[in-house]
This record gives C-alpha cells, sequence and structure tokens, in this order.
C-alpha cells in the first residue's frame, strides 16, 4: 500500500531515484523500467515523517555543547532512518539554552 496525501493506494510501483518520480499500477510495470526492485510485500510505504520532539539519540544529545556535533550526528541517524526530527531543549540555565537555540 502507498499512502499518499488524501488516499491510500494498492497495486502500485513507485518509481524513483532521490524522490518519487512516478507511480504506475503493477500491471504497466515492464522490467527494465527500473534497475531495482522493492517488494513491500503487503507493508505501507510512506513519506518520511518529522520526530518533532527529540532531546537526543544515538549517544549525542541536543544539550551538547560540542559545537554542533551532537546536532550533525542526531541529523545523520534520522537522515537514515527515512525521517528529520525538531530537536528539543532541556530545562537548563538561560545562557546554555540560548547557545544551544543558536546552533539549532
Amino acid at each position: 500500500m502507498v499512502v499518499l496525501a488524501n488516499e491510500i493506494v494498492t497495486g502500485q510501483v513507485l518509481m524513483y531515484e532521490k524522490d518519487i518520480w512516478k507511480i504506475v499500477p503493477r500491471r504497466a510495470f515492464r522490467a527494465g523500467m527500473c534497475t531495482e526492485l522493492i517488494d513491500a510485500n503487503g507493508g505501507f510505504v510512506v513519506p518520511g515523517f518529522i520526530n518533532e520532539h527529540i532531546h537526543g539519540c544515538d549517544g549525542a544529545d541536543t544539550m551538547d555543547d560540542d559545537h554542533g556535533e551532537a546536532l550533525a550526528a542526531m541529523q545523520k541517524y534520522f537522515r537514515l532512518q527515512g525521517s528529520l526530527l525538531l530537536p528539543t531543549t532541556m530545562t537548563y540555565d538561560r545562557k546554555r539554552i540560548e547557545r544551544t537555540l543558536s546552533r539549532i
């Protein structure tokens, strides 16, 4: 199943490189139309999501005072998962929060 903005469709093939460029009915798909075929096996194909409340992941924390290295690591982790993040601060002193916000 392919989850679109306004509907869920079945029996479709997504043609993509970096972005989806075409969705065709499975019966219209022909060998050679792409270099790789991935069968979702009845699963869902959905767009990437945004985790809108994340303090840290993969050993990195939004509040780390490391000149942005933690944020870069967090972004990489979420990119590999097919999603984005909205870094979230925690309760700290005002100066620390301001430094963190300036990095975000």
